[in-house]
């Protein structure tokens, strides 16, 4: 990471992020299917030696991982009733497994045709660039603020409050048709 600080409170920051992950787990299908291609809408349960086990799910640790981003931060920290903090992403990710916890959809159709080492690609969670921005105002109502500054009925009704707010915007995730 490098920082810099501008103007007195306000700071910026440019980050590298990177991780790759090992042996992780991924969902196959029942390796007993068959190790053939059938026409479509075909079932191949006949050719299975347990028909009614058909679809069952196998999980193994063998999916590999990559990530890689370049992360940058705007804040300014609380000065004259005013914060603030911008940030923006720039990531890639990469695997070759589904995520069991749906991140993706479906397992494998046959593992033996098409190995796993084969299917890197994005992943189902790779979402390209995102940006969110935060503010915090306090309004200058109230003691010890610009308007209304002293204690009363007025001061009460108006004084110490706050407006905050939100933006965040990202690009999609990945789909297929």
């Amino acid at each position: 990471s490098v920082q810099r600080s501008f103007w007195g409170q306000t700071t910026a920051t440019v980050s590298y992020v990177g991780s790759l992950g090992l042996h992780l787990v991924t969902d196959l299908n029942n390796p007993d299917q068959p190790l053939a291609l059938t026409i479509g809408g075909q079932s191949s349960n006949g050719f299975t030696p347990f028909p009614h086990l058909s679809g069952a799910q196998w999980v193994e640790w063998t999916a590999h991982s990559s990530y890689n981003s370049l992360q940058a931060t705007v804040q300014r920290r609380y000065s004259h009733g005013l914060s603030f903090l911008s940030t923006y992403t720039w990531a890639h990710a990469f695997d070759n497994s589904n995520d069991v916890l749906g991140g993706d959809y479906g397992g494998y159709r046959q593992s033996y045709l098409i190995p796993i080492s084969h299917e890197w690609g994005q992943s189902g969670y790779d979402i390209r660039q995102r940006a969110v921005i935060n503010v915090d105002y306090d309004l200058p109502f109230g003691v010890g603020r610009s308007f209304v500054n002293h204690p009363g009925i007025l001061d009460l009704i108006v004084g110490g409050w706050k407006t905050d707010r939100q933006w965040w915007g990202q690009t999609g995730t990945p789909f297929t048709v």
